[in-house]
């Protein structure tokens, strides 16, 4: 069996409408299991190994450069759905990345990721957007999350390579569906889903580095089991 971790936010719902479509036998679609969370809880699952391969924070590369694959959650300045708020200083126990990109750039409040900052971003509430910083800061696009995998599958492998080559149009019932479920409505959905991209080039490599460089000047080692 394998077990694949997928974010349970809007930002992946184009990898699910992918998921539904791309070619499996009967038998290859009872031989995997996906497993849908929130990033932070899906990193403890990859590192323990309850998952084989997903969608995790990017933080969880840092050392550990050959788990990843080609593929990530990444926004060229604004994101709207990683946000700090004028608030208390307080980290999302939903995130480890933007936690931590937030201490990057120096930004103080409550962080807040996933449709909850969307939902707050689109009502109008004051915040910070971390993506904008990031590109602001550095001109680069900022990788939130990566497609990570413990070991080969020529199956997954092929899965996730047509993930980032595809355009994926949704269709307009499972945005209505996703629409009533997050509280967000379709068209701002669509709005959103233009600031996302998944395919790891040149640039987003150099970015995740260059994020990983900070860490680790900050004195942030790759995250551990326990």
């Amino acid at each position: 069996m394998l077990k694949i971790g997928k974010i349970d936010y809007l930002n992946l719902l184009p990898f699910d409408v992918y998921l539904k479509r791309f070619p499996l036998s009967s038998q290859q679609k009872k031989m995997i299991a996906y497993k849908k969370s929130y990033p932070a809880k899906l990193n403890k699952d990859f590192l323990f190994s309850r998952i084989d391969a997903g969608f995790v924070s990017s933080i969880m590369a840092l050392g550990r450069k050959k788990i990843a694959q080609n593929v990530g959650i990444i926004a060229k300045g604004e994101v709207w759905s990683v946000i700090v708020l004028p608030l208390n200083s307080q980290d999302d126990y939903q995130s480890a990345t933007s936690n931590a990109l937030a201490k990057v750039l120096g930004v103080s409040g409550e962080v807040r990721i996933g449709d909850r900052a969307l939902r707050y971003k689109l009502e109008g509430g004051e915040y910070q957007d971390l993506g904008l910083l990031w590109w602001e800061k550095y001109q680069l696009p900022f990788v939130f999350g990566l497609f990570c995998s413990k070991k080969q599958s020529l199956q997954v492998n092929a899965m996730i390579k047509g993930f980032a080559k595809a355009k994926s149009k949704i269709p307009h019932y499972i945005l209505e569906q996703r629409a009533k479920q997050s509280q967000i409505s379709p068209k701002d959905i669509k709005a959103y889903l233009q600031k996302i991209y998944y395919a790891l080039g040149g640039k987003e490599k150099r970015a995740l580095e260059l994020f990983h460089r900070e860490l680790r000047i900050l004195g942030v080692r790759k995250p551990k089991r326990g």
